[in-house]
């Protein structure tokens, strides 16, 4: 493990496996793996080694910074599955939650409006 995760009042932890190019999806209070979620398909053809993990505040979404392949991978938890990623420059080690409420000034309001 390189990097863990939790949401909400931290029931649902998400813990990097680097060597597996993983992630896993585990219920905090009974300490057991519910998911193993394979990053390969938000690498595209790179190396899926994540670094940095990141949850959504209210637990629905995951973010994995895939080192190697220069992109961030979008994790649905209801779905324990990547549903998406997008290229960041370099490589990406380190990841932080910023709130945007509707209405303020921004490139984007939220990721999935």
């Amino acid at each position: 493990p390189v990097s863990l995760g939790a949401a909400g009042k931290g029931s649902t932890v998400v813990v990097a496996d680097a060597a597996g190019g993983r992630l896993a999806r585990i219920e905090a209070k009974r300490r057991t793996v519910e998911a193993w979620i394979d990053l390969t398909p938000g690498a595209e053809g790179g190396d899926p080694t994540p670094g940095e993990v990141l949850v959504e505040p209210d637990g629905r979404y995951a973010f994995a910074a895939l080192v190697h392949a220069g992109r961030i991978a979008v994790v649905d938890l209801s779905e324990d599955a990547v549903v998406g990623s997008f290229a960041v420059d370099g490589a990406p080690v380190g990841l932080a939650w910023t709130w945007l409420r509707r209405g303020d000034q921004g490139p984007n309001e939220t990721l999935f409006d």
